[in-house]
């Protein structure tokens, strides 16, 4: 990928969207936004399932063998969907395989398709430092540059959210003013989680 048209994308992103500490918050990941009679792919779902409710036509997709997945069925029948979700995937993908990895993921979109994507806040530092399985760390912008020049969509919304946002947003004046000086001097912020949503050209 040429680097200075990457660079202008993840710029373009993040003036769209604000830095990592000027985007929304919310309290967990949004799903509001899926129609519950439409097609679900979860990428990287593990033993968890996790969204296997917001969708009745519900697949998985993961690598680990072990586990009882339907990724053999989407190739079997080559089918498209209308929403995917990678939660926590793509910071395990190595570099040299992310413009394909991406690509396709969204080549398994329907037109109009909406793609979720969540990572860890970089910014949230303290955390990436204890991630050993990571393959490196990545902000929204980076992988929404990835997502629009590599994928055919276009980002629509950006926040983050973690486990502690209520006592966040409801922490005293002292505690606020703290985060405030982290955030300033040491470019800490505490969500432990950015989501990145995107549709389908």
């Amino acid at each position: 990928m040429n680097y200075t048209k990457f660079h202008n994308k993840c710029s373009e992103i993040e003036a769209k969207f604000g830095g990592t500490r000027d985007t929304k918050i919310r309290t967990c990941i949004d799903t509001s936004i899926f129609d519950k009679s439409k097609s679900l792919l979860e990428i990287g779902a593990g033993k968890s399932y996790t969204f296997k409710q917001v969708c009745d036509d519900y697949y998985t997709l993961d690598t680990d063998t072990d586990l009882d997945v339907t990724w053999h069925d989407i190739f079997l029948i080559d089918r498209k969907f209308d929403y995917i979700i990678a939660n926590q995937v793509l910071e395990h993908v190595k570099k040299s395989l992310l413009e394909q990895t991406v690509k396709e993921w969204c080549d398994l979109l329907k037109k109009d398709g909406i793609i979720l994507i969540t990572l860890p806040n970089i910014q949230y530092w303290m955390k990436q430092i204890g991630d050993f399985d990571h393959k490196h760390p990545m902000a929204y912008f980076h992988a929404g540059a990835f997502l629009e020049l590599c994928g055919s969509v276009e980002i629509i919304d950006v926040y983050k959210y973690g486990k502690r946002v209520n006592a966040i947003q409801n922490a005293n004046e002292t505690e606020q003013f703290l985060f405030a000086f982290m955030s300033k001097w040491f470019e800490l912020d505490p969500f432990d989680f950015i989501t990145i949503i995107a549709r389908k050209k």
